[in-house]
């Protein structure tokens, strides 16, 4: 489809570019129950007829390719690739990825017949995604030989224009874990893991997208994931959590973030037709959120699942998050000269906003619980207290001093629940919004 007229069916351009191939280490064998195959496959290795061979191949770190392996000969036999992130134990469990011993190799398998014709190639038909790859053989009258393992390294063809430095070591190594991360997750869609789900989860996919504006600086994923999340509306008005996918799956908190992901779109990049081509519908978005408000603002409890333990019913968490996006939305319809919704959504954002405050602030502990209960408290509902000032800006340091604390080796006040892994992205805004503030 074309970038100027995305709905058009008569179009010779494509907005994606085709995957990148590159040639890959296939890994060094770390196991094997053949001496003669320790050195495969920069060496042929031939495993002789009625034999159950193993060869187990360590590639270092992840990759998601394409494994071509070439065989001749061994009519009768069976070739069993298995691809795995890490190496399980006797209880299932995966522990410290670089152990091997006697682990095993859970996760897809490919199964290859060799018909005993010379230098046949098997090339799954779909990229798989490994650092550890097995070769499982059996074997009948004919011998096999193995000719070779070549590994064709497949993603989207994102190149990092970005730099970084440091004088602490490891601070680089971390930058080029995240960048790798962040290629093995982007093909033909943003995906929340390459090895297990590959769908293109709107949460995570905003991340993805913000760092595809600052480190390779190449929109064009971000916008087929933008036009893929509007088509995924539903007649209630709510986007799907992930798209395309062919299971419907509804977490209506990832609507907001599609509105989240718009803003950031327009932020980041000068296209101001897309932003005119897609705020139309995040409308019905947001009035879906509209139609479950109690009247002081507050949301009731929402359909289908939560993404985070959080209280059903007036849920600070939910209540906030609907805030800060009401606020990004009310910018963009600004921008494109619809002020009386502007005007609606500032208006119901200030409501529910002092409404969180005057019922969930706790006095004596100095935060906000996450509901009127003041039953729990958790790391997240703070920092939205931040991100969206419904913590007065006096307040805000304690508040911040409180969420860091675990992380400094500090008791945690109020056994405030901790942020999972993917929304320490949340806390970093906060922490930078803090930041900001103090040096300005």
């Amino acid at each position: 489809r074309c970038l100027s007229d995305w709905s058009s069916d008569v179009c010779s351009s494509d907005l994606l570019p085709q995957m990148e191939f590159t040639a890959a280490s296939p890994g060094k064998v770390v196991r094997a129950n053949l001496p003669a195959a320790s050195e495969f496959p920069a060496q042929p290795v031939v495993i002789p007829p009625n034999t159950e061979a193993e060869i187990l191949l360590d590639g270092g770190v992840m990759v998601t390719g394409f494994p071509e392996l070439t065989v001749s000969g061994g009519n009768g036999s069976s070739v069993v690739l298995g691809y795995t992130e890490a190496l399980y134990d006797a209880n299932h469990r995966r522990g410290n990825r670089n152990e091997v011993g006697d682990r095993q190799v859970l996760g897809q398998f490919d199964r290859f017949l060799p018909d005993g014709g010379p230098s046949r190639t098997f090339m799954p038909l779909w990229f798989r995604t490994w650092r550890y790859i097995q070769l499982k053989v059996k074997t009948r009258e004919e011998p096999l030989r193995l000719e070779g393992l070549h590994v064709d390294y497949s993603a989207f063809p994102f190149v990092s224009k970005a730099t970084f430095t440091s004088s602490d070591p490891r601070l680089a190594a971390i930058w080029d874990i995240c960048w790798r991360t962040a290629r093995l997750d982007a093909h033909d869609t943003y995906m929340d893991t390459p090895f297990w789900e590959q769908l293109q989860y709107i949460d995570d996919t905003r991340i993805q997208a913000l760092i595809s504006y600052t480190v390779p600086g190449d929109a064009r994923l971000a916008l087929q994931a933008l036009h893929s999340f509007d088509q995924s509306r539903v007649p209630d008005g709510i986007t799907q959590s992930r798209y395309p996918s062919s299971l419907q799956q509804f977490i209506p908190t990832f609507s907001l973030s599609y509105i989240d992901m718009l803003y950031d779109y327009w932020m980041y990049i000068p296209d101001e037709d897309t932003l005119k081509q897609l705020l139309p519908g995040t409308r019905p978005v947001l009035e879906w959120f509209f139609e479950k408000q109690y009247d002081d603002g507050f949301l009731k409890s929402l359909p289908y699942s939560s993404f985070y333990r959080d209280p059903k019913d007036r849920s600070a968490l939910n209540t906030l998050r609907f805030v800060d996006t009401l606020r990004r939305a009310a910018e963009m319809e600004e921008k494109l000269g619809v002020n009386s919704l502007a005007v609606k959504y500032r208006t119901a954002a200030l409501k529910a906003s002092q409404a969180v405050y005057r019922q969930c602030w706790n006095t004596k502990l100095g935060l906000l619980a996450d509901s009127p209960q003041q039953s729990e408290y958790s790391q997240y509902t703070n920092i939205y207290g931040i991100l969206t000032d419904s913590i007065p800006k006096t307040e805000q340091p304690g508040v911040m001093r409180k969420i860091l604390g675990p992380y400094l080796g500090e008791q945690p006040v109020a056994n405030m629940t901790p942020l999972d892994y993917h929304s320490q992205f949340y806390l970093s805004r906060a922490i930078d919004r803090k930041s900001t503030r103090l040096n300005s």
